[in-house]
């Protein structure tokens, strides 16, 4: 059997009657009504409608991140050495690596690793 292809007629929906111009001014209108924004197709724009409805997250970002002492290490720093500040974990963390290195388990620096000490 011979399969023939069915061809659409010649007005029927948006890729075969309209012309690219009607079809522009459709969607500027269409856009003008509804409040959408309009990127021309074949654009190769992307639409800004996905950032825009996104809620602003500066505030609840700032609202988290504000007290964090880290931000400011220098200023943390020297309140520590003045003791005026105390941080547990960072006191743990520092204690933990002094007692590697009292036991010998140092990181190694670059390029001192165990393929080096086998060529030497």
């Amino acid at each position: 059997t011979v399969r023939t292809r069915r061809t659409q007629p010649a007005n029927s929906g948006w890729s075969g009657g309209m012309s690219v111009r009607r079809v522009r001014t459709v969607g500027q209108i269409s856009a003008r009504i509804f409040g959408n924004v309009v990127t021309p197709p074949g654009a190769g724009v992307r639409s800004p409608t996905k950032y825009v409805k996104r809620k602003w997250q500066g505030p609840a970002r700032l609202e988290y991140w504000a007290d964090s002492p880290d931000r400011n290490y220098t200023l943390t720093r020297t309140l520590r050495a003045l003791g005026l500040y105390q941080d547990e974990a960072r006191d743990w963390r520092e204690h933990q690596i002094k007692a590697y290195a009292a036991r010998g388990k140092v990181l190694t620096k670059k390029g001192e690793g165990k393929k080096q000490r086998k060529k030497k």
